[in-house]
């Protein structure tokens, strides 16, 4: 019943018991006085020095981005005056989606064929051949580079192993030489967790973990403004 009371102070509160819950389907049993980084680190690599640390980086960086589609989304709940967990609910279906965080997975299918071929021009020039997109390349926003991918590939290229080093470092250049386009956050996410050896999937899990703490402060913030979100349409087609 607490996450119907959508006072400020109680939606933070319900925004923390979901970001545990979410984490206690990642990492059963790992929580106890743990940070959100600190259980998914222990339950993925407990061996690793940087574990946590590096996990936490990868949250903190996917927590917002203005108004994505999962954000958007989120407010758009919010405004009706859903209760935090539809709000989050809402933003996990939107951030699903190919075109949003979806793209994570087609970005681990794309190093799994250059890891396979052994050639990252070919197997992007043969996706081009193909008529099929790139993935993890070329985000609008940041023509000049994704700045939080800059960070996340850093680290990656810092903790992993030769063979892998030379997978994301190949996979890069020919993406820049191909597509003339820098890196995505969806390629970072990507790298890092080659670079750490988490399990498949591991980089939508990190997006929507660390992009719940955004969700919840868009709705916080939303339910401040005590009108709905109601864009208007205005019809192009022919007039009857």
């Amino acid at each position: 019943l607490r996450a119907y009371d959508l006072r400020s102070e109680s939606m933070a509160s319900s925004g923390a018991r979901i970001l545990r819950l979410l984490a206690d389907v990642i990492a059963p049993g790992q929580s106890g006085t743990a940070s959100i980084a600190e259980q998914v680190a222990s339950a993925w690599m407990p061996q690793h020095p940087h574990g946590a640390e590096l996990i936490d980086l990868a949250l903190v960086l996917c927590a917002d981005h203005e108004l994505n589609a999962s954000s958007f989304t989120a407010r758009v709940v919010a405004a009706a005056g859903a209760a935090p967990y539809a709000v989050v609910t809402a933003g996990l279906a939107a951030l699903s989606g190919i075109r949003h965080g979806g793209m994570t997975g087609r970005v681990e299918a794309l190093l799994r064929e250059v890891e396979t071929m052994g050639d990252a021009h070919q197997v992007i020039g043969q996706r081009l051949q193909r008529g099929e997109a790139v993935p993890g390349f070329g985000h609008r926003l940041y023509p000049q580079g994704d700045p939080r991918a800059a960070a996340l590939i850093a680290q990656a290229m810092a903790h992993a192993q030769p063979n892998v080093r030379t997978l994301i470092d190949a996979t890069l250049a020919a993406g820049r030489a191909v597509l003339s386009d820098e890196p995505t956050l969806d390629f970072g996410l990507c790298a890092l967790a080659r670079a750490l050896d988490l399990p498949v999937g591991a980089p939508l899990v990190l997006f929507a973990l660390g992009r719940v703490a955004g969700w919840i402060g868009h709705a916080i913030e939303q339910s401040g403004d005590p009108s709905l979100i109601r864009p208007r349409a205005r019809y192009t087609g022919v007039m009857p």
